[in-house]
Protein backbone atom coordinates (compact mmCIF):
# COMPACT_ATOMS: atom_id res chain seq x y z
CA UNK A 1 0.00 0.00 0.00
CA UNK A 2 2.82 2.43 0.86
CA UNK A 3 4.73 1.65 -2.34
CA UNK A 4 1.59 1.95 -4.44
CA UNK A 5 0.68 5.33 -2.92
CA UNK A 6 4.21 6.67 -3.48
CA UNK A 7 4.27 5.38 -7.05
CA UNK A 8 0.94 7.09 -7.77
CA UNK A 9 2.33 10.30 -6.28
CA UNK A 10 5.40 9.99 -8.53
CA UNK A 11 3.18 9.62 -11.60
CA UNK A 12 1.06 12.63 -10.59
CA UNK A 13 4.17 14.78 -10.16
CA UNK A 14 5.72 13.46 -13.38
CA UNK A 15 2.70 14.71 -15.34
CA UNK A 16 3.47 18.18 -13.96
CA UNK A 17 7.21 17.83 -14.70
CA UNK A 18 7.93 18.40 -11.01
CA UNK A 19 9.95 15.26 -10.33
CA UNK A 20 12.92 13.43 -11.85
CA UNK A 21 12.22 11.12 -14.78
CA UNK A 22 13.19 7.47 -14.92
CA UNK A 23 16.96 7.15 -14.74
CA UNK A 24 17.44 10.56 -13.12
CA UNK A 25 17.39 11.95 -9.59
CA UNK A 26 17.83 15.11 -7.56
CA UNK A 27 21.24 15.50 -5.92
CA UNK A 28 23.15 18.16 -4.02
CA UNK A 29 25.97 19.54 -6.18
CA UNK A 30 28.63 21.79 -4.69
CA UNK A 31 31.11 22.44 -7.55
CA UNK A 32 31.51 22.27 -11.31
CA UNK A 33 34.73 21.16 -13.00
CA UNK A 34 35.03 23.72 -15.78
CA UNK A 35 37.11 22.20 -18.57
CA UNK A 36 38.11 23.33 -22.06
CA UNK A 37 37.26 21.52 -25.29
CA UNK A 38 40.80 20.14 -25.16
CA UNK A 39 40.17 18.63 -21.73
CA UNK A 40 42.23 21.08 -19.67
CA UNK A 41 40.97 22.12 -16.24
CA UNK A 42 40.17 25.83 -16.49
CA UNK A 43 38.85 26.33 -12.96
CA UNK A 44 36.54 24.85 -10.35
CA UNK A 45 33.33 26.85 -9.93
CA UNK A 46 31.39 26.85 -6.68
CA UNK A 47 27.67 26.16 -7.17
CA UNK A 48 26.77 26.84 -3.55
CA UNK A 49 24.20 29.47 -2.64
CA UNK A 50 24.00 31.59 0.49
CA UNK A 51 20.90 30.82 2.54
CA UNK A 52 19.72 32.14 5.87
CA UNK A 53 19.54 29.69 8.76
CA UNK A 54 18.28 31.49 11.80
CA UNK A 55 20.52 34.51 12.27
CA UNK A 56 23.35 33.11 10.17
CA UNK A 57 23.98 32.82 6.45
CA UNK A 58 25.38 29.49 5.34
CA UNK A 59 26.43 28.06 2.00
CA UNK A 60 24.27 25.24 0.67
CA UNK A 61 24.79 23.06 -2.38
CA UNK A 62 22.43 23.41 -5.33
CA UNK A 63 19.87 20.70 -6.04
CA UNK A 64 20.29 19.58 -9.65
CA UNK A 65 18.81 16.90 -11.90
CA UNK A 66 21.56 14.32 -12.42
CA UNK A 67 21.72 10.74 -13.71
CA UNK A 68 20.33 8.25 -11.18
CA UNK A 69 22.63 7.50 -8.27
CA UNK A 70 21.92 3.97 -7.08
CA UNK A 71 22.87 2.70 -3.66
CA UNK A 72 26.47 1.56 -3.57
CA UNK A 73 28.63 -0.18 -1.00
CA UNK A 74 31.87 -2.14 -0.80
CA UNK A 75 35.42 -1.45 -1.96
CA UNK A 76 34.58 -1.73 -5.67
CA UNK A 77 31.46 0.44 -5.55
CA UNK A 78 30.49 1.61 -9.05
CA UNK A 79 30.83 5.27 -10.02
CA UNK A 80 27.94 7.61 -10.81
CA UNK A 81 27.50 9.08 -14.27
CA UNK A 82 28.75 12.69 -14.68
CA UNK A 83 28.09 13.61 -11.04
CA UNK A 84 30.18 12.20 -8.23
CA UNK A 85 32.54 13.10 -5.41
CA UNK A 86 36.21 14.01 -5.68
CA UNK A 87 37.35 10.44 -5.01
CA UNK A 88 35.82 9.28 -8.28
CA UNK A 89 35.99 12.39 -10.47
CA UNK A 90 39.52 13.45 -9.47
CA UNK A 91 40.95 10.38 -7.75
CA UNK A 92 41.58 12.44 -4.59
CA UNK A 93 40.51 12.30 -0.99
CA UNK A 94 40.01 15.91 0.10
CA UNK A 95 39.62 17.10 3.67
CA UNK A 96 39.16 20.88 3.86
CA UNK A 97 42.22 22.35 2.07
CA UNK A 98 44.24 19.14 2.06
CA UNK A 99 44.21 16.58 -0.75
CA UNK A 100 45.90 13.23 -1.20
CA UNK A 101 45.89 10.48 -3.81
CA UNK A 102 45.52 7.08 -2.16
CA UNK A 103 45.46 3.63 -3.66
CA UNK A 104 41.72 3.50 -3.05
CA UNK A 105 40.97 6.93 -4.55
CA UNK A 106 43.12 6.23 -7.63
CA UNK A 107 41.23 2.95 -8.07
CA UNK A 108 37.93 4.84 -7.89
CA UNK A 109 39.13 7.29 -10.54
CA UNK A 110 40.10 4.44 -12.87
CA UNK A 111 36.62 2.93 -12.46
CA UNK A 112 35.10 6.36 -13.20
CA UNK A 113 37.34 6.81 -16.25
CA UNK A 114 36.54 3.41 -17.78
CA UNK A 115 32.81 3.75 -17.06
CA UNK A 116 32.57 7.12 -18.81
CA UNK A 117 34.71 6.09 -21.77
CA UNK A 118 32.44 3.10 -22.33
CA UNK A 119 29.31 5.28 -22.30
CA UNK A 120 30.58 8.44 -24.01
CA UNK A 121 32.90 6.82 -26.53
CA UNK A 122 30.30 6.64 -29.32
CA UNK A 123 28.28 9.79 -28.50
CA UNK A 124 30.39 12.02 -30.71
CA UNK A 125 29.43 15.49 -29.38
CA UNK A 126 32.17 17.91 -28.33
CA UNK A 127 31.04 17.74 -24.67
CA UNK A 128 31.61 13.99 -24.48
CA UNK A 129 34.95 14.31 -26.34
CA UNK A 130 36.09 17.04 -23.92
CA UNK A 131 35.30 14.88 -20.89
CA UNK A 132 37.18 11.90 -22.35
CA UNK A 133 40.19 14.15 -23.05
CA UNK A 134 40.08 15.44 -19.47
CA UNK A 135 40.00 11.89 -18.07
CA UNK A 136 43.01 10.96 -20.20
CA UNK A 137 44.96 14.08 -19.22
CA UNK A 138 44.20 14.14 -15.51
CA UNK A 139 46.65 12.29 -13.29
CA UNK A 140 45.67 12.14 -9.59
CA UNK A 141 49.26 11.44 -8.53
CA UNK A 142 50.44 14.80 -9.93
CA UNK A 143 47.53 16.88 -8.67
CA UNK A 144 49.84 19.24 -6.73
CA UNK A 145 51.53 20.27 -9.99
CA UNK A 146 48.26 21.61 -11.38
CA UNK A 147 48.16 25.29 -10.35
CA UNK A 148 44.48 25.68 -11.29
CA UNK A 149 43.48 22.85 -8.97
CA UNK A 150 45.72 24.03 -6.13
CA UNK A 151 44.22 27.54 -6.29
CA UNK A 152 40.73 26.06 -6.00
CA UNK A 153 41.75 23.70 -3.21
CA UNK A 154 42.40 26.63 -0.90
CA UNK A 155 38.69 27.51 -1.05
CA UNK A 156 37.69 23.97 -0.10
CA UNK A 157 36.22 21.34 -2.42
CA UNK A 158 33.59 19.00 -1.10
CA UNK A 159 30.36 17.24 -2.02
CA UNK A 160 29.32 16.26 -5.53
CA UNK A 161 30.84 17.74 -8.70
CA UNK A 162 29.61 18.00 -12.28
CA UNK A 163 31.26 18.91 -15.60
CA UNK A 164 30.79 22.05 -17.65
CA UNK A 165 32.58 23.10 -20.85
CA UNK A 166 34.17 26.56 -21.22
CA UNK A 167 32.08 27.92 -18.36
CA UNK A 168 28.85 27.63 -20.35
CA UNK A 169 25.58 25.92 -19.52
CA UNK A 170 24.15 23.36 -19.80
CA UNK A 171 26.07 21.09 -17.48
CA UNK A 172 27.43 17.98 -19.20
CA UNK A 173 24.62 15.69 -17.97
CA UNK A 174 22.06 17.99 -19.62
CA UNK A 175 23.75 17.98 -23.03
CA UNK A 176 21.13 16.76 -25.52
CA UNK A 177 23.20 13.95 -27.06
CA UNK A 178 24.56 12.73 -23.72
CA UNK A 179 21.15 12.78 -22.06
CA UNK A 180 19.68 10.79 -24.96
CA UNK A 181 22.41 8.17 -24.65
CA UNK A 182 21.80 7.87 -20.92
CA UNK A 183 18.03 7.54 -21.40
CA UNK A 184 18.52 4.78 -23.98
CA UNK A 185 20.74 2.89 -21.51
CA UNK A 186 18.05 3.12 -18.82
CA UNK A 187 15.50 1.59 -21.17
CA UNK A 188 17.63 -1.57 -21.49
CA UNK A 189 16.82 -4.45 -19.15
CA UNK A 190 19.28 -4.47 -16.27
CA UNK A 191 18.40 -7.92 -14.89
CA UNK A 192 16.97 -11.00 -16.55
CA UNK A 193 14.70 -11.78 -13.58
CA UNK A 194 11.08 -11.24 -14.57
CA UNK A 195 7.96 -11.46 -12.44
CA UNK A 196 4.67 -9.90 -11.47
CA UNK A 197 5.31 -6.52 -9.83
CA UNK A 198 3.48 -6.26 -6.50
CA UNK A 199 3.09 -2.50 -7.01
CA UNK A 200 1.93 -2.09 -10.60
CA UNK A 201 0.56 -5.61 -11.14
CA UNK A 202 2.42 -5.80 -14.46
CA UNK A 203 4.83 -8.53 -15.62
CA UNK A 204 8.21 -6.79 -15.70
CA UNK A 205 11.89 -7.07 -14.83
CA UNK A 206 12.35 -7.11 -11.05
CA UNK A 207 14.74 -4.77 -9.23
CA UNK A 208 17.48 -6.54 -7.30
CA UNK A 209 18.40 -3.47 -5.18
CA UNK A 210 16.19 -0.46 -4.49
CA UNK A 211 17.53 3.07 -4.33
CA UNK A 212 18.40 4.56 -0.95
CA UNK A 213 16.06 6.83 0.96
CA UNK A 214 17.69 9.99 2.35
CA UNK A 215 16.55 12.88 4.51
CA UNK A 216 15.49 10.93 7.61
CA UNK A 217 16.18 12.85 10.81
CA UNK A 218 18.49 11.05 13.21
CA UNK A 219 21.40 11.70 15.55
CA UNK A 220 23.46 9.19 13.56
CA UNK A 221 22.82 9.96 9.88
CA UNK A 222 23.69 7.31 7.32
CA UNK A 223 25.83 8.71 4.45
CA UNK A 224 24.35 6.14 2.07
CA UNK A 225 20.77 6.56 3.26
CA UNK A 226 18.39 3.79 4.28
CA UNK A 227 16.50 1.00 2.58
CA UNK A 228 12.73 0.71 2.79
CA UNK A 229 12.48 -2.65 1.00
CA UNK A 230 15.25 -5.24 0.94
CA UNK A 231 16.50 -8.58 2.24
CA UNK A 232 20.12 -9.18 3.23
CA UNK A 233 19.89 -12.18 5.57
CA UNK A 234 19.16 -15.79 4.73
CA UNK A 235 16.53 -16.00 7.47
CA UNK A 236 14.31 -13.58 5.55
CA UNK A 237 14.58 -15.30 2.17
CA UNK A 238 11.69 -17.28 0.69
CA UNK A 239 12.04 -20.15 -1.80
CA UNK A 240 15.63 -19.13 -2.48
CA UNK A 241 14.71 -15.60 -3.55
CA UNK A 242 17.36 -13.17 -2.33
CA UNK A 243 17.57 -9.40 -1.92
CA UNK A 244 14.89 -7.48 -3.83
CA UNK A 245 13.66 -10.62 -5.59
CA UNK A 246 12.03 -11.72 -2.35
CA UNK A 247 9.61 -8.78 -2.67
CA UNK A 248 9.11 -8.51 -6.43
CA UNK A 249 9.03 -4.82 -7.32
CA UNK A 250 9.71 -3.80 -10.92
CA UNK A 251 12.62 -1.56 -11.85
CA UNK A 252 10.15 1.18 -12.72
CA UNK A 253 8.17 0.97 -9.45
CA UNK A 254 11.38 0.79 -7.36
CA UNK A 255 12.63 3.95 -9.03
CA UNK A 256 9.23 5.68 -8.78
CA UNK A 257 8.55 5.10 -5.09
CA UNK A 258 12.10 5.93 -3.93
CA UNK A 259 12.20 9.07 -6.08
CA UNK A 260 8.81 10.19 -4.74
CA UNK A 261 9.80 9.51 -1.13
CA UNK A 262 13.13 11.33 -1.50
CA UNK A 263 11.29 14.31 -2.98
CA UNK A 264 8.92 14.42 -0.01
CA UNK A 265 11.79 14.08 2.47
CA UNK A 266 13.76 16.86 0.76
CA UNK A 267 10.85 19.31 1.21
CA UNK A 268 11.75 20.96 4.53
CA UNK A 269 8.55 22.99 4.65
CA UNK A 270 6.37 19.88 4.59
CA UNK A 271 8.54 17.42 6.50
CA UNK A 272 8.02 17.28 10.24
CA UNK A 273 10.14 15.66 12.96
CA UNK A 274 8.24 14.33 15.98
CA UNK A 275 10.52 12.50 18.42
CA UNK A 276 12.55 10.11 16.25
CA UNK A 277 9.80 9.95 13.63
CA UNK A 278 10.06 11.81 10.32
CA UNK A 279 6.59 12.56 8.97
CA UNK A 280 5.74 13.29 5.33
CA UNK A 281 2.27 13.80 3.88
CA UNK A 282 0.75 14.32 0.45
CA UNK A 283 -2.49 14.29 -1.52
CA UNK A 284 -3.09 11.73 -4.24
CA UNK A 285 -2.84 14.41 -6.95
CA UNK A 286 0.12 16.24 -5.40
CA UNK A 287 -1.28 19.77 -4.89
CA UNK A 288 0.85 21.68 -2.38
CA UNK A 289 -2.21 23.51 -1.01
CA UNK A 290 -3.37 20.34 0.74
CA UNK A 291 0.04 19.99 2.35
CA UNK A 292 0.06 23.67 3.37
CA UNK A 293 -3.32 23.41 5.07
CA UNK A 294 -2.40 20.15 6.80
CA UNK A 295 0.91 21.70 7.87
CA UNK A 296 -0.88 24.65 9.48
CA UNK A 297 -3.67 22.61 11.07
CA UNK A 298 -1.56 19.72 12.31
CA UNK A 299 1.72 21.37 13.26
CA UNK A 300 0.95 25.05 13.77
CA UNK A 301 3.36 26.15 11.05
CA UNK A 302 3.08 29.54 9.36
CA UNK A 303 2.16 28.85 5.75
CA UNK A 304 0.60 32.16 4.77
CA UNK A 305 -2.82 31.04 5.97
CA UNK A 306 -4.65 33.23 8.50
CA UNK A 307 -6.72 31.99 11.44
CA UNK A 308 -9.81 32.95 9.42
CA UNK A 309 -8.67 30.72 6.56
CA UNK A 310 -8.12 27.81 8.94
CA UNK A 311 -11.46 28.35 10.65
CA UNK A 312 -13.10 28.29 7.23
CA UNK A 313 -11.33 25.01 6.40
CA UNK A 314 -12.60 23.45 9.62
CA UNK A 315 -16.14 24.71 9.03
CA UNK A 316 -16.55 23.97 5.32
CA UNK A 317 -14.68 20.70 5.13
CA UNK A 318 -16.73 19.41 8.08
CA UNK A 319 -19.89 20.15 6.08
CA UNK A 320 -18.53 18.38 3.02
CA UNK A 321 -18.08 21.64 1.12
CA UNK A 322 -15.09 22.64 -0.98
CA UNK A 323 -12.95 25.65 -0.07
CA UNK A 324 -10.65 27.70 -2.28
CA UNK A 325 -7.09 28.26 -1.08
CA UNK A 326 -4.66 30.08 -3.40
CA UNK A 327 -6.98 29.49 -6.37
CA UNK A 328 -7.13 25.74 -5.70
CA UNK A 329 -10.35 24.08 -4.59
CA UNK A 330 -9.69 21.80 -1.63
CA UNK A 331 -11.92 18.76 -1.75
CA UNK A 332 -12.54 16.91 1.51
CA UNK A 333 -13.20 13.70 -0.47
CA UNK A 334 -9.67 13.62 -1.91
CA UNK A 335 -7.42 10.83 -0.62
CA UNK A 336 -4.60 11.98 1.66
CA UNK A 337 -1.62 10.08 3.04
CA UNK A 338 0.52 10.51 6.18
CA UNK A 339 3.67 8.41 6.56
CA UNK A 340 5.85 8.23 9.67
CA UNK A 341 9.35 6.75 9.31
CA UNK A 342 12.11 6.14 11.83
CA UNK A 343 15.71 4.93 11.32
CA UNK A 344 16.53 1.38 12.34
CA UNK A 345 20.10 0.28 11.52
CA UNK A 346 20.32 0.25 7.71
CA UNK A 347 16.57 0.04 7.23
CA UNK A 348 13.59 2.22 7.91
CA UNK A 349 10.89 1.39 10.40
CA UNK A 350 7.37 2.41 9.46
CA UNK A 351 5.94 4.02 12.59
CA UNK A 352 2.57 4.53 10.95
CA UNK A 353 0.94 4.88 7.55
CA UNK A 354 -2.45 6.58 7.56
CA UNK A 355 -4.74 6.75 4.55
CA UNK A 356 -8.00 8.66 4.70
CA UNK A 357 -10.05 11.32 3.01
CA UNK A 358 -8.57 14.76 3.54
CA UNK A 359 -11.84 15.85 5.16
CA UNK A 360 -11.59 13.02 7.71
CA UNK A 361 -8.08 14.09 8.70
CA UNK A 362 -9.37 17.66 9.15
CA UNK A 363 -12.30 16.35 11.22
CA UNK A 364 -9.94 14.36 13.46
CA UNK A 365 -7.75 17.42 13.99
CA UNK A 366 -10.84 19.53 14.76
CA UNK A 367 -11.97 16.95 17.33
CA UNK A 368 -8.49 16.94 18.86
CA UNK A 369 -8.39 20.75 19.19
CA UNK A 370 -11.95 20.87 20.57
CA UNK A 371 -10.98 18.40 23.28
CA UNK A 372 -7.81 20.38 24.04
CA UNK A 373 -9.74 23.65 24.19
CA UNK A 374 -9.46 25.19 27.63
CA UNK A 375 -9.49 28.68 29.10
CA UNK A 376 -6.07 30.23 28.57
CA UNK A 377 -4.03 33.02 30.14
CA UNK A 378 -4.02 36.35 28.33
CA UNK A 379 -0.32 36.02 27.47
CA UNK A 380 -0.72 32.64 25.73
CA UNK A 381 -0.14 33.13 21.97
CA UNK A 382 -1.42 29.76 20.74
CA UNK A 383 -4.95 29.55 19.38
CA UNK A 384 -4.56 25.79 18.93
CA UNK A 385 -1.76 23.98 20.74
CA UNK A 386 0.46 22.24 18.13
CA UNK A 387 1.70 18.72 18.69
CA UNK A 388 5.29 19.65 19.57
CA UNK A 389 4.09 21.97 22.37
CA UNK A 390 2.12 19.11 23.93
CA UNK A 391 5.04 16.70 23.73
CA UNK A 392 7.36 19.25 25.35
CA UNK A 393 5.19 19.04 28.48
CA UNK A 394 6.19 15.40 28.96
CA UNK A 395 9.90 16.28 29.21
CA UNK A 396 11.93 17.15 32.28
CA UNK A 397 12.98 20.75 31.66
CA UNK A 398 16.24 20.18 33.59
CA UNK A 399 17.19 17.15 31.52
CA UNK A 400 19.95 17.39 28.93
CA UNK A 401 17.83 15.37 26.52
CA UNK A 402 15.05 17.72 25.41
CA UNK A 403 13.41 15.19 23.08
CA UNK A 404 10.13 13.49 23.90
CA UNK A 405 9.99 9.70 24.13
CA UNK A 406 10.12 8.40 20.53
CA UNK A 407 7.39 5.83 21.12
CA UNK A 408 5.16 8.37 22.85
CA UNK A 409 5.66 10.95 20.08
CA UNK A 410 4.75 8.46 17.37
CA UNK A 411 1.73 7.03 19.18
CA UNK A 412 0.33 10.47 20.07
CA UNK A 413 0.68 11.64 16.46
CA UNK A 414 -1.13 8.56 15.23
CA UNK A 415 -3.90 8.95 17.82
CA UNK A 416 -4.48 12.58 16.83
CA UNK A 417 -4.57 11.96 13.08
CA UNK A 418 -6.55 8.72 13.21
CA UNK A 419 -9.02 9.86 15.89
CA UNK A 420 -7.94 7.01 18.18
CA UNK A 421 -7.70 7.07 22.01
CA UNK A 422 -4.60 8.86 23.29
CA UNK A 423 -1.89 6.52 24.61
CA UNK A 424 -2.21 6.05 28.38
CA UNK A 425 1.45 7.07 28.67
CA UNK A 426 0.57 10.63 27.61
CA UNK A 427 -1.54 11.42 30.66
CA UNK A 428 0.77 9.43 32.94
CA UNK A 429 3.79 11.42 31.69
CA UNK A 430 2.03 14.76 32.25
CA UNK A 431 0.91 13.80 35.76
CA UNK A 432 4.48 12.70 36.51
CA UNK A 433 5.79 16.11 35.45
CA UNK A 434 3.12 17.87 37.53
CA UNK A 435 4.17 15.88 40.60
CA UNK A 436 7.89 16.40 39.99
CA UNK A 437 8.01 20.07 38.89
CA UNK A 438 7.71 23.25 40.91
CA UNK A 439 6.85 26.75 39.76
CA UNK A 440 9.85 28.73 38.54
CA UNK A 441 8.81 32.15 37.28
CA UNK A 442 12.37 33.01 36.18
CA UNK A 443 12.40 30.05 33.78
CA UNK A 444 8.72 30.48 32.85
CA UNK A 445 8.14 26.94 34.09
CA UNK A 446 4.95 26.12 35.96
CA UNK A 447 3.67 23.01 37.66
CA UNK A 448 0.29 23.37 35.97
CA UNK A 449 0.03 25.42 32.80
CA UNK A 450 -2.42 25.63 29.94
CA UNK A 451 -0.81 22.88 27.86
CA UNK A 452 -0.71 20.36 30.74
CA UNK A 453 -4.27 21.14 31.76
CA UNK A 454 -5.37 20.83 28.13
CA UNK A 455 -3.71 17.41 27.79
CA UNK A 456 -5.43 16.20 30.96
CA UNK A 457 -8.78 17.52 29.72
CA UNK A 458 -8.41 15.89 26.29
CA UNK A 459 -7.39 12.51 27.76
CA UNK A 460 -10.33 12.56 30.19
CA UNK A 461 -12.75 13.33 27.37
CA UNK A 462 -11.43 10.84 24.84
CA UNK A 463 -10.18 7.98 27.02
CA UNK A 464 -12.58 8.17 29.99
CA UNK A 465 -15.72 9.60 28.34
CA UNK A 466 -16.31 12.26 31.03
CA UNK A 467 -18.15 14.87 28.93
CA UNK A 468 -20.62 15.69 31.68
CA UNK A 469 -17.80 16.67 34.06
CA UNK A 470 -15.18 18.34 31.84
CA UNK A 471 -15.72 21.85 30.47
CA UNK A 472 -13.64 24.54 28.75
CA UNK A 473 -13.74 26.98 31.65
CA UNK A 474 -14.86 26.98 35.27
CA UNK A 475 -17.96 24.88 35.92
CA UNK A 476 -19.43 26.39 39.05
CA UNK A 477 -22.40 24.01 38.97
CA UNK A 478 -20.36 20.81 39.11
CA UNK A 479 -20.52 18.85 42.36
CA UNK A 480 -17.96 16.25 41.30
CA UNK A 481 -15.88 15.67 44.44
CA UNK A 482 -12.47 15.65 42.69
CA UNK A 483 -13.31 18.79 40.69
CA UNK A 484 -14.59 20.68 43.75
CA UNK A 485 -11.52 19.68 45.77
CA UNK A 486 -9.27 21.06 43.01
CA UNK A 487 -11.22 24.33 43.12
CA UNK A 488 -11.02 24.39 46.91
CA UNK A 489 -7.25 23.93 46.83
CA UNK A 490 -6.93 26.91 44.46
CA UNK A 491 -9.01 29.09 46.80
CA UNK A 492 -6.94 28.04 49.84
CA UNK A 493 -3.77 28.88 47.92
CA UNK A 494 -5.19 32.31 47.06
CA UNK A 495 -6.00 32.94 50.73
CA UNK A 496 -2.43 32.13 51.70
CA UNK A 497 -0.97 34.42 49.01
CA UNK A 498 -3.20 37.33 50.07
CA UNK A 499 -2.30 36.80 53.74
CA UNK A 500 1.43 36.46 53.00
CA UNK A 501 2.35 38.51 49.90
CA UNK A 502 5.58 37.39 48.21
CA UNK A 503 5.76 34.11 50.10
CA UNK A 504 8.39 31.76 48.66
CA UNK A 505 6.88 28.39 49.57
CA UNK A 506 3.13 28.01 49.22
CA UNK A 507 0.80 25.12 50.00
CA UNK A 508 1.04 24.29 46.30
CA UNK A 509 4.75 23.49 46.71
CA UNK A 510 4.26 21.40 49.82
CA UNK A 511 0.83 19.81 49.62
CA UNK A 512 -0.45 19.74 46.03
CA UNK A 513 0.69 16.21 45.14
CA UNK A 514 -0.63 14.64 48.33
CA UNK A 515 -3.87 16.66 48.18
CA UNK A 516 -4.40 15.34 44.67
CA UNK A 517 -3.77 11.70 45.62
CA UNK A 518 -4.95 11.41 49.27
CA UNK A 519 -7.25 14.37 50.00
CA UNK A 520 -8.66 12.99 53.28
CA UNK A 521 -5.17 13.20 54.81
CA UNK A 522 -4.25 16.68 53.57
CA UNK A 523 -7.38 18.85 53.40
CA UNK A 524 -8.03 18.93 57.17
CA UNK A 525 -4.53 20.37 57.56
CA UNK A 526 -5.10 22.91 54.77
CA UNK A 527 -8.45 24.06 56.17
CA UNK A 528 -6.88 24.54 59.58
CA UNK A 529 -4.08 26.60 58.01
CA UNK A 530 -6.63 28.68 56.11
CA UNK A 531 -8.25 29.79 59.39
CA UNK A 532 -4.90 31.21 60.45
CA UNK A 533 -4.47 32.95 57.09
CA UNK A 534 -8.00 34.39 57.09
CA UNK A 535 -7.31 36.16 60.39
CA UNK A 536 -4.51 38.10 58.70
CA UNK A 537 -6.72 39.39 55.86
CA UNK A 538 -8.87 42.51 55.98
CA UNK A 539 -12.41 41.76 57.08
CA UNK A 540 -14.26 42.33 53.76
CA UNK A 541 -11.93 40.17 51.70
CA UNK A 542 -11.79 37.58 54.47
CA UNK A 543 -15.58 37.23 54.44
CA UNK A 544 -15.51 36.78 50.65
CA UNK A 545 -13.02 33.90 50.91
CA UNK A 546 -14.81 32.34 53.90
CA UNK A 547 -18.04 32.30 51.93
CA UNK A 548 -16.28 30.77 48.90
CA UNK A 549 -14.65 28.05 51.02
CA UNK A 550 -17.97 27.26 52.68
CA UNK A 551 -19.82 26.96 49.37
CA UNK A 552 -17.23 24.57 47.98
CA UNK A 553 -17.30 22.43 51.13
CA UNK A 554 -21.07 22.19 50.87
CA UNK A 555 -20.78 20.87 47.32
CA UNK A 556 -18.88 17.82 48.47
CA UNK A 557 -21.33 14.98 49.13
CA UNK A 558 -21.56 14.30 52.85
CA UNK A 559 -21.38 10.56 53.55
CA UNK A 560 -19.19 8.24 55.58
CA UNK A 561 -16.13 9.48 53.71
CA UNK A 562 -16.82 13.04 52.52
CA UNK A 563 -13.15 13.30 51.51
CA UNK A 564 -11.82 10.35 49.45
CA UNK A 565 -9.06 8.30 51.01
CA UNK A 566 -7.44 7.84 47.59
CA UNK A 567 -8.18 9.18 44.13
CA UNK A 568 -7.77 7.22 40.91
CA UNK A 569 -5.74 8.51 37.98
CA UNK A 570 -8.75 10.04 36.20
CA UNK A 571 -9.93 11.62 39.47
CA UNK A 572 -6.51 13.21 39.92
CA UNK A 573 -6.88 14.61 36.42
CA UNK A 574 -10.28 16.09 37.32
CA UNK A 575 -8.74 17.58 40.48
CA UNK A 576 -6.06 19.27 38.35
CA UNK A 577 -8.69 20.71 36.02
CA UNK A 578 -10.68 22.07 38.95
CA UNK A 579 -7.55 23.73 40.29
CA UNK A 580 -6.61 25.17 36.89
CA UNK A 581 -10.12 26.50 36.14
CA UNK A 582 -10.44 28.17 39.53
CA UNK A 583 -6.98 29.72 39.26
CA UNK A 584 -7.73 31.15 35.81
CA UNK A 585 -11.02 32.54 37.10
CA UNK A 586 -9.15 34.26 39.88
CA UNK A 587 -6.73 35.92 37.44
CA UNK A 588 -9.59 36.92 35.14
CA UNK A 589 -11.22 38.78 38.02
CA UNK A 590 -7.97 40.58 38.78
CA UNK A 591 -7.79 41.65 35.15
CA UNK A 592 -11.34 42.99 35.24
CA UNK A 593 -10.59 45.05 38.33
Amino acid sequence: MILQALTEYYEAMAKKNEISKLGWCKAKVSFALNISKEGELLNIISLKNLKEKGKKKVEEAQILDVPAQLKRSGSNAPPYFLCDNTKYMLGLEINRDEAKATTKSIGCFELFKKYHKDILGDVGCYTSKSIIKFLDLWNPVNFDKNSTFMDALGNGIDGNLVFMIDGKLPYAQNDFDIANKWNRLQALTKDDIYGRCIVTGKFSNIARIHNSVKGISTDNPSPNGWTLVGVDKEAFESYGKTQGYNSPVSEYAAFAYTTALNKLLADREHKKIVGDTTIVYWSETGEKEYENVFNALGFGEETGLTDCDLDAVFTKIAKGEQIEINNVLLDGEKKFYVLGLAPNAARLSVRFFLVNKFGNFVANLKKHYDQLNIVKPSYDKWENLPLWVLLQETINKNSRNKAASPLLAGSVTRAVLAGMPYPALLMQSVLLRIRADQDDADKHAYKINRARAAIVKACLLRNYNLEEVITVSLNEQSSNTAYVLGRLFAVLEAVQEVANPGINTTIKNRYFNSACATPSVVFPILLKLSNHHLRKIERGLGVYYEKQIGELQNKIAMNEHPLPLHMRLEEQGIFILGYYHQTQKRYEKKGEK
